[in-house]
């Protein structure tokens, strides 16, 4: 960040420093902070003009300049931190999975997780980058109330680090009631209650299931029109699991882990002295974000099949003199792939005029 012929400027040069040190971060240097470095003025060369000089501080201690690698990597996702153990003195030194050394007394978790979420492996160098990597996914997980980790030193002439990723499992199930109330400018009042419950950990690896049933009811308070009462109940299941479920291999860098989902739903409506509705819907896809700007969901299938179970005589007449009512007396039933992209620059700081922009592509039909 320094040029010279450029402004002396105090802000610059902290801000060399901190650009140092972050470099020097991904690249070993675990210890090593922006104090070390000093940067000299001379202000003696005249012509309103400075010399700077960069330089490590000779009270340096030794520890922050070598660069150390990354020995033993330990996982506890059952940390208590209420707890005041050491767990480095209770567990075993023998990896037990790979090259981590997992304790998971209550066998919470099967330790395939570990694979997409830890980027450090022994004898890496230690990485910042890779640091905030690993305990952005875990958090990303949803499966963990509180996340963290430490790094100790357990071999000063071989520079070597050993990570230690302390989990404490968050609530595994939970249920909620949503109550919803609504109105329209068609003089239409209603409301809907809903009932959903989650499963954060479902096939012990961080897998999400939900599952929600639904009813509610819509009906006309004055207006010109003679509308009839709406009922409709359902379910909706969903699944997702945290990785790319596919025969070719999908990989990114990014802090948010890549997800499958599938997901089933049923809805049943009856307007009243008109019709009766069935409503099928099957999903299965992809999602995953590049970063926190953007973000894809891909659906490889989307199966959507409506079927009426009763018309009215009264309906099929309306049907007679109107296109769109007609199609309520036939079956319909499409498939296939659906693709959407989001950005958004809305939660960054300092920005006067954000952005949201959504754009999707449905081929169902085509064929």
């Amino acid at each position: 960040l320094l040029k010279s012929n450029s402004p002396y400027h105090l802000e610059t040069i902290k801000n060399e420093r901190v650009r140092i040190d972050e470099y020097l971060k991904n690249n070993g240097y675990y210890y090593f902070n922006p104090d070390y470095l000093l940067i000299q003025a001379d202000s003696t060369v005249g012509k309103n003009q400075v010399d700077l000089k960069l330089k490590v501080k000779p009270s340096t201690p030794q520890i922050a300049r070598d660069p150390y690698s990354i020995n033993r990597i330990f996982v506890f996702s059952g940390y208590d931190v209420n707890s005041s153990r050491r767990f480095r003195q209770i567990i075993d030194t023998v990896p037990n999975y790979k090259n981590f050394i997992i304790n998971d007394s209550d066998s919470l978790f099967r330790n395939k997780i570990y694979d997409r979420t830890l980027y450090f492996d022994k004898g890496d160098k230690y990485n910042r980058k890779d640091h905030n990597l690993s305990l952005n996914r875990l958090v990303n997980l949803g499966t963990f109330k509180f996340v963290k980790n430490q790094f100790y030193i357990s071999d000063s002439t071989k520079h070597e680090l050993d990570v230690v990723y302390m989990l404490t499992p968050a609530n595994m199930k939970s249920i909620r009631l949503e109550t919803t109330a609504k109105t329209n400018s068609a003089s239409y009042t209603g409301f809907e209650v809903a009932l959903n419950w989650k499963h954060k950990n479902f096939f012990r690896a961080a897998e999400q299931f939900n599952i929600s049933i639904f009813g509610g009811m819509d009906f006309q308070l004055g207006g010109d029109n003679q509308g009839y009462d709406i009922y409709r109940f359902g379910a909706e299941s969903s699944l997702v699991w945290p990785r790319i479920i596919a025969p070719f291999t999908f990989h990114t860098s990014s802090n948010f882990v890549p997800k499958t989902k599938l997901s089933l739903s049923y809805e049943f409506q009856k307007r009243m002295k008109l019709y009766a509705l069935n409503s099928f819907t099957a999903t299965f896809g992809y999602g995953w974000k590049e970063n926190v700007l953007r973000e894809h969901n891909l659906d490889i299938i989307e199966v959507n099949y409506i079927a009426p179970s009763t018309v009215t005589e009264l309906f099929e007449q309306q049907a007679a003199t109107n296109p769109y009512d007609a199609r309520i007396l036939s079956k319909q039933l499409t498939f296939g792939p659906t693709y959407n992209y989001i950005f958004t620059n809305t939660m960054l700081p300092n920005k006067r005029s954000t952005w949201y922009f959504k754009g999707s592509l449905d081929l169902s039909a085509n064929l």
